[in-house]
């Protein structure tokens, strides 16, 4: 042992550069072996990980002496010879692969083999490992793709419930200040149409009343001018009567002189004579007095009627127009406290209507930042999506890739092969394919709970804010379903 430690490494230039081309696959294969075994999570067995744990041990013992490795392989399984036959009439002929030193000692192609197929054995257990824990992770991302699928829409349609919920409560409260507003404006209207029919009915008795005051007052004038005309008529003829009676009395006094006088004798026909005058001035004096009162007499009754009747129509009026002014100073109440609440009632639905376009502005507001938020999200989405097909699609060409490289190893024709031997240390990636995994599944954990808890909160913003669309729910659950 201490003699092959103070020789050179390598003693022959075939063995050296086969064992150098060994060495250079197996610290790749050992160093991916210690990774997995590092990085495996507590679902692996627990023997396959004693095992690679002494792998990585020894690899760490003996990082620049690899011939101590080689000099104490692992029996060989029983079965097919491994590596170049030998027919022994025809001879050895040309070696394929490395020369042998046969004074290097037992060192040779053989060993070399046997642990290359060993650490294959060991490659492919882990490799079906890594496939197990490469399909359970693919499971748990389907698992956790399914949830966040169930529970979106769920909280989605809970926070919807809720909105909705909130949103009828506040329509059912809409509803209901609007018909107290309708009642109220209905009976205001009935007050108002009311109090127009009363102003009507009072205004129609004010203008009968007015025009019977004119009716009278025009009576009342006309009988203050037909009143002055039988006063011109009765003056008239008083003064015509006294013309009579002056006439009357001057020629009763000639008469009268004419009897007194002793010299001429009155003869009887003259006495007649003016007793018959007398009798007729008499009779005419009564006849044109009888006449005068027959005419005149009815026409005074007329107009003393007309004038008491004007009289208490007047009166009746003053107290009608009395009536109506008190009965116009709570009417004038009335209108200006319906027009106070016209006012308010007016107030009240520009503020209603004030109120729901800015709501509606609101709503459109949220609406867009909803749709925008949504487009972000598809982006987001599909960039994730392209980014998982890459990798699944990468996934499966190296195990593509590692099944050809098994099965290339499991062909003892091929075993030993310098090409085939510098294809395993791209068995390295497989340790970076799950690294991959295990970040992405740790991406969509990370993933699920922040996009679940910022669409519960968009969608909660855009039902709290009074207008919630559906348009926007089908196009977020379309996303969320593919």
């Amino acid at each position: 042992m201490s003699q092959r430690n103070s020789e050179p490494r390598y003693s022959c230039r075939t063995c050296g550069s086969a064992r150098s081309d060994v060495m250079e696959t197996r610290r790749p294969v050992h160093d991916f072996l210690h990774r997995e075994s590092t990085a495996s999570d507590d679902d692996a067995q627990p023997g396959d990980a004693r095992e690679a744990r002494a792998i990585s041990h020894v690899d760490h013992d003996h990082p620049r002496h690899p011939e101590t490795t080689l000099t104490h392989p692992e029996p060989p399984q029983v079965g097919p010879r491994v590596g170049p036959q030998v027919d022994p009439q025809v001879g050895p002929g040309p070696q394929v692969g490395p020369q042998v030193d046969p004074q290097v000692g037992p060192c040779g192609p053989l060993h070399e083999v046997v642990v290359v197929a060993a650490d294959d054995h060991r490659l492919g257990a882990r490799f079906e490992r890594i496939r197990v824990e490469v399909r359970r992770l693919e499971s748990r991302r389907d698992e956790l793709v399914r949830e966040l699928q169930q529970l979106v829409p769920r909280a989605q349609q809970q926070q919807q419930q809720h909105a909705v919920a909130h949103l009828r409560r506040e329509a059912d409260e809409a509803r209901a200040l609007l018909a107290l507003a309708q009642l109220e404006r209905g009976a205001v209207g009935e007050d108002a149409r009311r109090v127009k029919r009363r102003l009507l009915g009072a205004a129609r008795g004010c203008v009968q009343n007015r025009v019977a005051l004119a009716t009278r007052e025009y009576e009342v004038a006309q009988s203050a001018v037909t009143q002055e005309e039988l006063k011109a008529q009765i003056q008239c003829l008083t003064q015509e009567l006294q013309e009579l009676q002056e006439a009357h009395q001057t020629r009763l006094t000639c008469l009268r002189d004419e009897v007194s006088k002793p010299s001429r004798r009155r003869a009887l026909s003259d006495v007649s004579h003016c007793r018959r005058a007398s009798l007729s001035l008499q009779r005419r004096l009564s006849g044109s007095m009888r006449a005068l009162e027959g005419w005149y007499e009815p026409r005074l009754m007329a107009l003393l009627r007309r004038r008491q009747a004007g009289e208490e129509a007047l009166r009746k009026s003053k107290e009608m127009g009395q009536d109506l002014r008190a009965r116009l100073g709570p009417l004038e109440q009335d209108i200006r406290g319906l027009e106070l609440q016209r006012a308010c009632l007016e107030e009240r639905i520009a503020s209603v209507e004030r109120e729901g376009q800015e709501s509606k502005a609101q709503c459109k507001e949220t609406v867009n930042m909803l749709e925008e938020t949504l487009r972000d999200l598809k982006v987001e989405f599909e960039i994730q999506r392209k980014s998982t097909t890459n990798l699944q699609s990468l996934k499966e060409g190296l195990l593509r890739e590692l099944v050809g490289l098994r099965n290339r190893a499991d062909d003892p024709g091929l075993v030993g092969v310098p090409g085939e031997i510098g294809d395993l240390r791209r068995v390295s990636s497989v340790n970076e394919l799950e690294v991959k995994v295990e970040q992405r599944s740790q991406t969509l954990r990370r993933l699920s709970v922040p996009l679940e808890a910022r669409m519960v909160s968009l969608w909660g913003d855009h039902w709290t804010c009074g207008g919630g669309r559906h348009q926007n729910h089908r196009e977020g659950t379309f996303i969320y379903k593919h």
